[in-house]
C-alpha cells in the first residue's frame, strides 16, 4: 500500500476503512497470483514451483472470502 493509501486508512470511518482495506487486499493478493502464475509458467525450480502452487490456492480462497465480506456490507 503507498502512504497515500495509508493516510486515507488513517482517516477513515470505520466502515470507510474496512471497505477500502478489504478492496485493497483483494488487489494485493491478486497481484500475489499473478506473481505465482509467472513462477508456475517460467520458473526451473521445482521447490518453488510447489510453494507457488499452495500461494495461489490459499490466496484464491482469501480473495473468495473477502468479496463475499464486501458484498456483506453493501
Amino acid at each position: 500500500m503507498s502512504d497515500d493509501e495509508m493516510d486515507t486508512l488513517a482517516n477513515a470511518s470505520d466502515a470507510e476503512f474496512q471497505d477500502m482495506w478489504l478492496n485493497m487486499m483483494v488487489e494485493h493478493h491478486t497481484r500475489a497470483i499473478e506473481m505465482a502464475n509467472s513462477e508456475q509458467s517460467e520458473g526451473e525450480f521445482a521447490d518453488a514451483i510447489a510453494l507457488t502452487e499452495s500461494i495461489e490456492a490459499s490466496q484464491q480462497a482469501e480473495i473468495e472470502t473477502m468479496a463475499r465480506l464486501l458484498h456483506s456490507y453493501s
